[in-house]
């Protein structure tokens, strides 16, 4: 009974939120969920440079600011900001540095074929659907209820965002941004650094670091 507490306990991995903003907490109540199927994650805090934020506690859970953290390979590390620039450089400036292990979190209820390939640092959330032979490049956010079909790639710090559908053999860069919503068609391909507007349609393939919007103000 013991020896098997013990290699529990060794098994739990020490986190930090970066980001104790609305996603940060989503992020939060995902990992809550993941350790309610099977204790994987201790939660050490969040990380956030607002100042109003920094000493105070979020459901039980102190907000540190980034030089107050410990330096260690002991720690692993999520990025909770939606937005792929701002993650970029909270990873590359801060988790880094640390020498924190970047954590991949994958909602359980998420459904997700067997041969799919994910990098660290991606969040999966609730209600995502992925196909077959699906490369997912590191530190992808992928919201709530996301439909990704065969065959397509997505790479590394892009975000998509809730009830976006990317069909099947497309190619989604780095560093993009898919609306809520938008519908890519199969076969398309989206350039780096490029966004998707709330609810658009794509039937082309779209360049490198273009915004499309197809809305009315």
């Amino acid at each position: 009974y013991y020896k098997s507490k013990l290699i529990m306990k060794k098994q739990i991995k020490k986190i930090y939120i970066f980001s104790a903003g609305s996603t940060g907490r989503d992020i939060l109540q995902i990992i809550n969920q993941i350790n309610e199927k099977q204790l994987v994650w201790k939660v050490m805090g969040f990380v956030d440079n607002n100042s109003k934020l920094i000493g105070k506690k979020i459901y039980g859970y102190s907000v540190y600011a980034h030089h107050e953290l410990p330096i260690s390979n002991k720690y692993y590390a999520i990025c909770g900001n939606g937005n792929p620039k701002i993650r970029k450089k909270i990873v590359k400036k801060e988790i880094r540095p640390n020498k924190y292990i970047l954590a991949t979190l994958i909602h359980p209820n998420v459904v997700i074929s067997e041969d799919v390939t994910i990098k660290e640092g991606t969040i999966i959330f609730p209600g995502a659907i992925i196909s077959y032979n699906v490369k997912i490049d590191s530190c992808v956010w992928i919201d709530a209820n996301v439909l990704i079909g065969h065959d397509s790639m997505i790479g590394e710090y892009s975000s998509i965002f809730p009830s976006v559908t990317i069909n099947g053999n497309c190619k989604i860069g780095r560093e993009c941004i898919i609306g809520s919503g938008a519908i890519i068609n199969i076969g398309n391909s989206i350039g780096k650094k490029s966004s998707i507007g709330l609810g658009c349609t794509i039937t082309n393939n779209i360049a490198d670091n273009t915004t499309i919007l197809n809305f009315p103000r």
